[in-house]
């Protein structure tokens, strides 16, 4: 009797941690995927998707672009034209309220909705899309707030600042982002990032994988639940890697001018280095910290 009890738990508690580890895996994505798992489908692009708003606007004397959206995507697409044109596309009509408002005043230009959207009420297929034609010779600040929605750029862009919040979706950067501050702060969600040159960044995230296949600058990389995979072609002050459930890894482009200090509380740590070259006495350091997870520091270069 207790060999058939000890068999039905073991058989019970394997099928707990299945289910645990099946959750787990869609929570750790963005919510919009999750929501497709429960039954709410985002549509895909070419899903009735139709134009409901255009705005064109002048770029001269703008010094900031400020996008405060709900439940939207956003992609950035270059303009050959030195304007900024804004296309709003919908797969239902929108009312004259839930359209993009817009106000453009003292070198600032607005782009926000003035009512938010109900999840619980809309259609399993809406889906909400803005794209945003900017020019390449616009070099100034972007600011994004975005509640539930991706965030694409497909474009090489060169700024001043550049700030992204989100509370729920992706960041996909295909191309070369340049800019003197680089923020991006997610609650859940993944980012992929081609390359991204900043004099100082900061990117932190609640759970969701990073990826970075090549970065130059200093500043902090930070993920509670997630993977951080990143390229360091050149670090120019002290920077720090760390996450608390997830492994690191950072493939180091070229011989490395800083010290390099990791920690691991539960997991090993596995490099090309010598321990001679990671205590080097150098000026700055590349700071790596994981809770549970592996670290690998790899050369390539």
């Amino acid at each position: 009797m207790k060999k058939r009890y000890s068999i039905f738990r073991i058989v019970f508690l394997s099928t707990v941690s299945i289910c645990l580890i099946f959750v787990l895996t869609y929570l750790s994505k963005s919510e919009k995927k999750f929501f497709n798992f429960i039954g709410f489908k985002y549509a895909s692009s070419d899903e009735r998707l139709s134009v409901v708003s255009e705005k064109t606007i002048d770029l001269n004397n703008v010094n900031d672009i400020s996008f405060n959206l709900n439940v939207d995507d956003i992609t950035f697409i270059e303009n050959t034209d030195e304007k900024i044109k804004i296309v709003e596309k919908c797969t239902k009509q929108l009312s004259e309220n839930e359209k993009l408002q817009f106000n453009h005043q003292n070198n600032k230009i607005d782009i926000y909705r003035s009512s938010k959207l109900n999840i619980n009420l809309l259609e399993k297929s809406f889906k909400r899309e803005v794209i945003v034609y900017l020019p390449k010779s616009y070099n100034k600040n972007i600011n994004i707030k975005l509640s539930i929605g991706d965030v694409d750029f497909s474009s090489d862009l060169k700024l001043n600042e550049l700030e992204i919040y989100l509370t729920t979706g992706d960041i996909n950067i295909d191309n070369n982002i340049e800019c003197k501050s680089f923020i991006l702060e997610g609650n859940t969600g993944d980012a992929n990032i081609n390359s991204l040159s900043s004099d100082e960044y900061g990117i932190s995230f609640n759970t969701g994988n990073i990826e970075i296949s090549n970065l130059s600058g200093k500043g902090y990389i930070n993920t509670t639940t997630g993977d951080l995979r990143c390229n360091i072609s050149d670090l120019t002050g002290n920077s720090d890697f760390s996450s608390s459930v997830g492994n690191i890894t950072l493939n180091l482009k070229k011989e490395p001018n800083f010290k390099i200090n990791a920690s691991c509380d539960i997991g090993d740590i596995k490099t090309d280095f010598t321990e001679d070259n990671i205590r080097e006495n150098f000026s700055n350091a590349l700071n790596i910290d994981c809770g549970c997870g592996d670290i690998k520091i790899n050369k390539n270069y």
